[in-house]
């Protein structure tokens, strides 16, 4: 196993021992650490080796302590992340990530509304959805019924605007260069996403579709909704055609399922129900911090 922490400052020696203590504290065996930089960012590997009666041993829960530690660092706004099986010494052959608030910093929904000035009712209802406090499918009903109207015209003219998330171009081209690949699924729209998708050299992305008719959009979509489930069952399809080990990245509760279907999921600036949930987090803007997290 690992158990990996990155800073965007150096990390504290004294927290550093306290975690070294607490590892040992829970049987890790021939415990190693290994300090290093990569671009600009602190790394520490922790690794060993924990026999499986460790994992409830004297009355303590060995799930429950890690979760501890890596909420500690993650309110210290440090990247942390537990890793198990091959991916704690193979880079991953899948990454499948979320794109809005994930591969890109902004939701595309938010800035299709803004063209019709119900930007902040749209960003209401996203912000409960991704929250887990709405269906993430009757939320998209209700918020893609307010983009009636706008014209089809204006959705690669929102894609040309979009820029990618601080580290993103990184994340893409370093798992490519390590022999693996990156695709997306989003609860979005393929009228953006694929033009993103295409900037960034993604091997494949999958959304939703927004119908229109007459150059303007509808106010609905076309065909399955693209939701947790969905999310979860195009890992699996991708899983069969690219091979494990597998990571994914996320921030809404409509990205759960995703994240425990993969060998890592990390939860991106997420919302507190997906960092409590996910086996690592990263709680600053730098995707490129999921890099060291899944051995790159």
């Amino acid at each position: 196993m690992r158990f990996t922490l990155v800073g965007e400052r150096e990390l504290p020696d004294h927290l550093i021992a306290d975690t070294r203590a607490a590892l040992t504290h829970l049987n890790w065996l021939g415990l190693t650490e290994e300090r290093r930089e990569s671009r600009g960012l602190q790394v520490l590997d922790f690794r060993g080796s924990v026999p499986p009666v460790t994992f409830d041993h004297v009355g303590h829960d060995h799930e429950q302590l890690l979760r501890d530690l890596l909420f500690g660092w993650h309110t210290l706004g440090v990247a942390a992340g537990v890793v198990r099986g091959a991916l704690a010494s193979t880079p991953p052959r899948l990454v499948v990530t979320d794109v809005d608030s994930t591969l890109i910093p902004v939701e595309v929904i938010e800035q299709i509304a803004a063209r019709t000035g119900v930007e902040a009712e749209v960003e209401a209802i996203t912000s409960a959805a991704m929250r887990g406090e709405l269906d993430f499918t009757q939320s998209l009903t209700r918020r893609v019924g307010m983009l009636e109207g706008v014209p089809a015209t204006a959705l690669p003219e929102i894609a040309e605007g979009i820029t990618f998330s601080p580290g993103a171009e990184d994340l893409v081209d370093d798992v490519h260069a390590a022999g693996g690949v990156v695709c997306a699924v989003s609860g979005g729209f393929h009228e953006v996403v694929d033009l993103l998708a295409s900037r960034i050299g993604l091997d494949r992305a999958v959304a939703n579709r927004l119908g229109s008719d007459g150059g303007a959009l509808t106010g609905r979509t076309v065909g399955e909704v693209v939701d947790g489930a969905v999310k979860e069952r195009q890992l699996g399809v991708w899983r069969e055609e690219f091979g494990s080990p597998v990571v994914a990245i996320g921030d809404g509760a409509n990205d759960l399922a995703m994240l425990g279907a993969a060998d890592l999921g990390i939860a991106y600036c997420a919302k507190p129900v997906v960092a409590a949930a996910a086996d690592a987090a990263i709680p600053f803007p730098r995707l490129d911090a999921a890099l060291p997290l899944m051995g790159i």
